[in-house]
């Protein structure tokens, strides 16, 4: 039972096992949530936090039961990132499309110190280098909205 509830969880419900880019699937689908909490603070920092605590237990149980080290099937991590990305910018879909080009290249390339970060233990360095990637992603996406304001002012 807990470990069909961590296959659920750590996969995004399956789409981790998309043959072809399990983690674009994942973060796709965290931008495709984002959506639906738009005005609801409290109830998407709940959510949040609930997340991120099942996703570092079911990527860990993932882990173990896959026995390899962050296997790709596991996207929740994908998912939380996606939706702590659109917490800190403005709901506009190409402020947000912008921001899912921007973290998956952070997610894929790993600059410093993200991939360190993922050697952490089990399922907390799976999800706090996603953490990370969304951190240097809405940071060079609020940078680049404050000189475009700039620019039209």
């Amino acid at each position: 039972m807990l470990l069909t509830a961590a296959k659920l969880i750590s996969t995004g419900f399956f789409l981790g096992f998309c043959p072809v880019m399990p983690g674009t699937v994942g973060s796709l689908a965290g931008l495709g949530l984002s959506f639906f909490l738009n005005g609801h603070s409290f109830i998407q920092w709940l959510i949040l936090l609930l997340l991120f605590i099942a996703g570092v237990w079911s990527a860990s149980a993932a882990e173990r039961a896959l026995r390899k080290n962050d296997p790709p099937q596991v996207i929740v991590d994908e998912i939380f990132a996606m939706l702590l990305i659109a917490a800190f910018l403005p709901r506009n879909t190409a402020v947000l499309l912008a921001a899912f080009v921007l973290f998956r290249v952070f997610d894929i390339l790993k600059p410093p110190p993200i991939k360190k970060i993922q050697g952490l233990h089990a399922g907390i360095g799976i999800m706090l280098d996603d953490v990370v990637a969304g951190i240097y992603t809405v940071a060079v996406i609020q940078i680049a909205l404050k000189f475009a304001l700039k620019r039209v002012s």
